[in-house]
């Protein structure tokens, strides 16, 4: 890796604005409310999971819930058992594994001889980049799966580079792909997938053989395998369901889900490396530069370049598109700018400049800081806090039982009442009618109406009897209420 004269201070900035960074992520990582559909899913199937001990069977309202495979459960739950049922409980594991990632990226560039200012660099990007700090503040499985395949490929290099140490390394490769293949299936393979295509590039076996070993072969083929063999022999019909839909389905684009074009990735990467992206002009003319003059790449930019060409041609290749998908690819982004970021941030520049460069931090800052701290009643917050707290204050002297028309779909408000939906009828008036003035303990039950809601519910049809009902509590075209007389 080519160096140039470096200020101290300014790799000294560069190291303090990461700390500041970090800490803020996970310290302010439970201020805004849960969002709805995603968080609130994951939040209380993981509430759920906690509460009854069962942490093979991920469940919904009770049901079992399918759907992704167990370890952004079981992270989530952690966190709600050490913490409690709120917001920074449920985050504050998607925070840390989102700066660990971060951690990992400095690794990769220490290992890789960047410098220290280009190292620290490369995680100040990835920690300030609009995508993967925007995923590493809402919960979903994405965050926790780039991590492991981050430390996947540190692993790796670890690996190749650390004869003393390089058994121990193969064994936490071998387990991170397994921890990948129980956050989100066959995808979380993806290192492996880059190893074999730089072997391919190099032309030569040795960095894909080196990192073969029985043992940790055997353990990521039982740790990978064990859950979903659990689940097959549990539950074979829902396990079957799982497979088609979210790993089959994905894949060939039968998920019911019409797939965005491919170039939608494009824009999604400029505007997800927000605001670092501005450098990448000067790094296409660099690698020109080096095509036209034939200079030998280090092996650090062989594989950063492998690792993201591979990234985006299987993220085009499977039909479901979302903007999440592609956050694997901002790791070797971020050490791909690192060394123009680097070179900016310390070298001497005029005053103008940098007071530039201040401002410009600063208005980024407060973006990143306003998202964190995004207000519950702001336009499209998707939480339902002011909902659930009416609830609270008009229970009478204890939780009471929370109905449901079918299954529950708001799954926030199961989370932050701390207690699961039961559902009391498929349609409005079945569910009015089964509605009871008081449970046998005496409580009060509250039926969660939601406007809009298909067929199910509208409010000219919840008027006809409208006096029977007392309105516990409304947010947006969301109702709770509670049966007045028989």
């Amino acid at each position: 890796m080519m160096e140039w004269p470096q200020s101290e201070a300014g790799s000294r900035r560069i190291a303090a604005a990461c700390v500041v960074v970090s800490i803020l992520a996970v310290l302010l990582c439970g201020a805004r409310a849960l969002w709805e559909p995603d968080e609130g899913r994951y939040a209380e199937a993981a509430r759920e999971m906690a509460r009854s001990g069962d942490l093979v069977v991920p469940r919904l309202s009770g049901e079992p819930h399918l759907t992704k495979p167990p370890m952004t459960y079981w992270a989530t739950c952690l966190g709600i058992l050490l913490f409690g049922c709120n917001a920074f409980g449920a985050r504050i594991a998607l925070a840390l594994a989102f700066v660990a990632t971060s951690v990992c990226v400095r690794a990769i560039a220490r290992a890789w001889d960047f410098g220290d200012a280009s190292a620290r660099a490369a995680q100040l990007i990835y920690l300030t980049s609009a995508l993967p700090f925007a995923a590493g503040h809402i919960l979903t499985s994405d965050t926790f799966l780039v991590f492991f395949q981050t430390f996947a490929v540190l692993a790796a290099h670890r690996a190749w580079a650390e004869e003393r140490y390089a058994g121990r390394w193969r064994l936490a490769f071998w387990l991170a792909l397994a921890a990948g293949m129980l956050t989100k299936g066959p995808v979380g393979l993806l290192p492996l997938a880059y190893v074999t295509a730089f072997t391919c590039v190099r032309r030569e076996l040795r960095p894909l053989l080196h990192l073969w070993s029985p043992v940790p072969v055997a353990l990521f083929v039982l740790g990978a395998s064990s859950w979903y063999l659990v689940i097959a022999g549990i539950d074979p019909a829902r396990f079957e369901a799982m497979v088609r839909r979210e790993f089959i389905g994905h894949l060939s684009g039968t998920a019911g889900k019409a797939p965005e074009p491919v170039w939608i990735y494009a824009p999604i990467l400029v505007v997800g490396a927000l605001p670092w992206c501005a450098f990448w002009p000067r790094i296409a003319r660099n690698v020109v530069g080096m095509a036209r003059n034939r200079d030998r790449w280090s092996v650090g930019a062989v594989f950063c370049a492998v690792w993201l060409v591979v990234t985006i041609l299987i993220c085009a290749l499977i039909s479901a598109r979302l903007p999440f998908y592609i956050l694997p690819a901002f790791a070797p982004l971020a050490l791909a700018t690192a060394p123009s970021v680097a070179r900016f941030l310390t070298q001497p520049c005029s005053s103008a400049v940098r007071n530039l460069t201040t401002f410009a931090s600063a208005v980024w800052g407060g973006i990143l800081l306003l998202f964190l701290v995004y207000p519950e009643r702001a336009p499209r917050s998707g939480s339902y806090v002011a909902l659930t707290t009416q609830i609270r204050r008009g229970e009478d002297g204890g939780a009471a039982r929370l109905c449901s028309i079918g299954r529950m779909s708001m799954h926030s408000i199961e989370f932050m009442l701390d207690r699961a939906a039961v559902p009391i009828g498929e349609s409005l008036r079945s569910a009015l009618e089964s509605l009871p003035v008081r449970d046998s303990d005496g409580s009060r039950p509250v039926l969660v109406l939601k406007k809009k809601h298909g067929a199910r519910f509208t409010t000219d049809e919840f008027a006809v009897v409208r006096p029977k009902f007392e309105v516990l509590a409304e947010q947006r075209g969301v109702l709770a209420v509670r049966r007045l007389t028989d």
